[in-house]
């Protein structure tokens, strides 16, 4: 708590009389220098903001009342739980989601004992999460990511990476529901089908990142409907989608001028549209398997 205290009292706000106990001071007085408890609110949650997430989460909300009351005027509050062996209870999970219902980005990456329970408590307090990260969280099912689709209408950026037990249940609901997504990482999960892509590329047009990575059972429709929809595509991982042919890579290649970097190792590539690739889109990094 002293730690938070002295980063704070030597804010200066203009046009303000108030005075306060110079900090370390014993007994004299500083003129100019505003008494924090006297700050508005909209002043102290920016504040707040500046403050790293462990000492937000942990050591605001017990300072005071006023303190604990003000996390709920923080804005853009990043979250971010990393836990492997204690079991943390959703309950714990939603309360902290309730002392920051602003929260916007959310991240519970390799935790492994991440359950539906905890995203949908999550997604029921934070309605504005813009980015969820929820990458290697294995026991996830569509339940939490279908949570997040219902309440996060405003999500730009979603990673689920290897979380396996997603179907295209999952992702047609993101992209029903989150018409501004720009960066899709689902790559593992390899219970996806064509069904998936196509629905995100009809949906998300605004799409930059698409990660659709050892996501086995995708063909060439997939990447076709991503080449024809989201021309302002950056990056694109298809790589171990072994069932892509050339038709795949050259229509994104064709179709996708912005295209910095473009993953296609182990997809089914003659030598002649990887050369094809490169001189269509010269600045990009395309990736592919070494042909023998």
């Amino acid at each position: 708590m002293d730690s938070v205290r002295s980063r704070c009292v030597h804010i200066s706000l203009p046009h303000t009389h108030t005075i306060e106990r110079e900090a370390g001071g014993e007994g004299g007085m500083q003129e100019g220098v505003a008494d924090i408890q006297c700050m508005p609110d909209e002043i102290m949650a920016l504040v707040f903001v500046w403050l790293d997430s462990k000492t937000l989460l942990t050591i605001v909300p017990r300072v005071c009342t006023r303190w604990r009351q003000l996390c709920r005027l923080v804005p853009t509050v990043h979250i971010a739980f990393t836990w492997r062996r204690a079991t943390v209870p959703a309950a714990v999970i939603a309360g902290v989601s309730e002392l920051f219902p602003q929260t916007t980005s959310v991240a519970m990456e390799s935790c492994h004992k991440v359950r539906d329970a905890h995203v949908i408590a999550l997604a029921d307090k934070c309605a504005g999460l813009v980015e969820a990260c929820f990458v290697n969280c294995e026991e996830l099912t569509d339940a939490a990511v279908l949570a997040i689709a219902d309440k996060c209408a405003g999500l730009e950026h979603a990673d689920f990476t290897c979380c396996w037990n997603l179907t295209d249940a999952a992702v047609v609901a993101v992209a029903a529901n989150c018409p501004g997504l720009k960066h899709a990482d689902f790559s593992g999960c390899m219970h996806l089908t064509d069904a998936a892509v196509v629905a995100i590329a009809a949906k998300c047009p605004g799409l930059e990142h698409a990660d659709f990575g050892c996501c086995w059972n995708l063909t060439d429709a997939a990447v076709l409907a991503i080449a024809g929809k989201c021309r302002g595509l950056e990056h694109a991982d298809f790589g171990s989608c072994m069932n892509l042919t050339d038709a795949a890579v050259l229509a994104i290649a064709g179709k996708c001028p912005g295209l910095k970097d473009a993953d296609f190792t182990l997809c089914k590539l003659t030598d002649a549209a990887k050369i094809r690739c490169r001189e269509l889109l010269p600045s990009c990094k395309f990736l592919f398997s070494v042909s023998y």
